[in-house]
């Protein structure tokens, strides 16, 4: 599996400020996709104070913000939910270890890390106070992925604030859920706009991409066009093709 985190800390540095593209290719550069409807198998359990209904709710709502794209073709479904409430407890059959990275076992999970315990399994105690959520394909034959993952942080969702366990609003975690869900479809992250995304002014936050590795406000909730073309150019309509002079077929 491939893990992407999506931060909570303001941007570092960086040499150089590029678009958005892909996750993950083949051997010959070919940009992994998926075919047909993307499947996904909702945890069981609560994500923070997010019931599950309530979670699973926000999930097919946000992943219908890259369905809306007109000139990307791609559709998701809810392919029923995984057999547990998925959890830190391990060795168990509740254990994160028995859903993410098994490739060919026929799920696609979105893991509610109710409380960020997974997090830190996965990225060492104390990343469940920065790291947001990680996600991305997870099995692939021939160019096209078959299944993904995603892991988000409900300890952002809990209810607690203090200094050692930040809150956020479910408005700006929408941000994480789209953000996670690009990374679920392929996609890498993009770093166009720094300057806006780096300058602590409000008002420019517009300009700063979903996709863009660091959570900086609510409005990255909805879809810059550096998001809409990536989506676009990997997984495109007919439309969209003939318009690039490509073949329709």
């Amino acid at each position: 599996m491939r893990c992407v985190a999506l931060g909570a800390a303001l941007f570092g540095s960086a040499n150089a400020a590029n678009a958005a593209g892909p996750l993950i290719v083949t051997n010959g550069g070919t940009p992994y996709r998926w075919v047909g409807t993307v499947p996904y198998n909702p945890d069981q359990g609560m994500l923070g104070v997010r019931t599950n209904a309530q979670a699973t709710a926000d999930i097919t709502s946000n992943f219908a913000v890259w369905d809306a794209v007109p000139t990307a073709t791609i559709t998701f479904r809810n392919a029923g939910a995984l057999p547990v409430d998925v959890d830190a407890t391990c060795p168990s059959t509740t254990c994160w270890e028995n859903y993410l990275s098994h490739c060919g076992d026929g799920f696609s999970p979105i893991v509610y890390d109710a409380d960020g315990a997974i997090t830190d399994d996965v990225f060492g105690t104390g990343a469940n106070n920065s790291i947001l959520g990680f996600a991305g394909p997870e099995c692939a034959s021939s160019g096209v992925i078959t299944e993904g993952s995603a892991v988000l942080n409900g300890r952002w969702l809990d209810g607690i604030n203090t200094s050692s366990n930040r809150e956020m609003s479910l408005a700006s975690f929408n941000g994480v859920f789209i953000h996670e869900f690009g990374h679920y479809i392929n996609l890498d992250h993009s770093q166009v706009n720094l300057v806006e995304g780096r300058d602590g002014v409000s008002t420019n936050n517009a300009a700063i991409a979903t996709m863009f590795p660091f959570l900086v406000s609510s409005e990255q909730s909805t879809l810059h066009l550096d998001d809409q073309v990536s989506v676009s150019t990997l997984i495109p309509t007919r439309a969209s093709r003939r318009r690039r002079g490509r073949s329709p077929a």
